[in-house]
């Protein structure tokens, strides 16, 4: 009982990281879309969802979310580098190319970011 005591003392002297991400959103590294979608994908497979069985627009609906946590990981992973271009977003139809910074697409300059 004693460590769980010590865990959530601990835990309330750090943000969550849905908080930490929101300076992220702010400054237009990622989109606050994919932390929704993240954190719906992520309780279900934490808590034991239902099954989406043989369901094919349930199965194409995961997938798309999938892609969508899979790209707010390449956009944590562009923030920390530094990385300033286009990338492929191979969430969209036609694999469009698409500015990152996500603040470029709004034509704003990147305040703050890690390797400025």
């Amino acid at each position: 009982m004693s460590q769980r005591r010590a865990g959530l003392l601990n835990s309330l002297s750090h943000p969550r990281l849905k908080d930490r991400l929101e300076a992220l959103v702010q400054s237009g590294n990622i989109d606050p879309t994919h932390i929704r979608i993240w954190s719906k994908l992520r309780n279900p497979s934490v808590h034991a969802g239902e099954s989406i069985g043989d369901n094919t627009a349930a199965r194409q609906k995961w997938l798309d979310d999938v892609g969508a946590v899979t790209l707010l990981m390449y956009h944590l992973t562009f923030y920390l580098i530094g990385y300033a271009e286009s990338y492929t977003d191979y969430t969209q139809h036609n694999w469009p190319s698409a500015p990152y910074p996500l603040s470029l697409s709004a034509g704003a300059r990147l305040n703050g970011a890690p390797h400025d």
